[in-house]
């Protein structure tokens, strides 16, 4: 385990991968089986898949409104106390906010010119948003 009192006073960066928010909303992987054993498309595969297959792209079309309809819009209706409803969601939620804490605790450490950290992320993280909404707080 790292201590604060060892890099507090570093140059601090954290990078979010696409698992960082797992369990708050549905992932790319579509039940549409490959064939080959178990193994599944992801919905950049099926639609690499279409758009070499396809000339018209039709296909592609059908499978954007069902990414928007299954991933986006539930992202964008996501409130806290429906993502705090479920125990994956519940210690997803946790976790950001146990990480938001200790990250607060460290850049109150140093100086006042110099209390910063950087936080870069893949895509929108959802989980990290509404880790920083305050419990009674509405959010659509």
């Amino acid at each position: 385990m790292i201590s604060i009192g060892d890099i507090y006073d570093k140059d601090i960066n954290f990078l979010f991968g696409s698992g960082a928010s797992f369990g708050l909303l549905p992932t790319l992987q579509l039940k549409i089986r490959k064939g080959v054993g178990d193994a599944r498309y992801s919905l950049e595969e099926l639609a690499t898949k279409f758009e070499q297959e396809d000339g018209d792209r039709r296909r592609l079309v059908q499978l954007f409104m069902h990414y928007y309809s299954s991933c986006i819009r539930p992202a964008e209706r996501l409130t806290l106390e429906a993502a705090a409803s479920t125990e994956t969601g519940a210690k997803t939620i946790k976790n950001y906010r146990t990480f938001l804490t200790t990250i607060l605790e460290m850049v109150s450490r140093r100086t006042s010119l110099d209390r910063r950290c950087n936080l870069f992320k893949y895509q929108q993280q959802i989980g990290l948003i509404l880790a920083c909404t305050p419990p009674d707080a509405t959010h659509h």
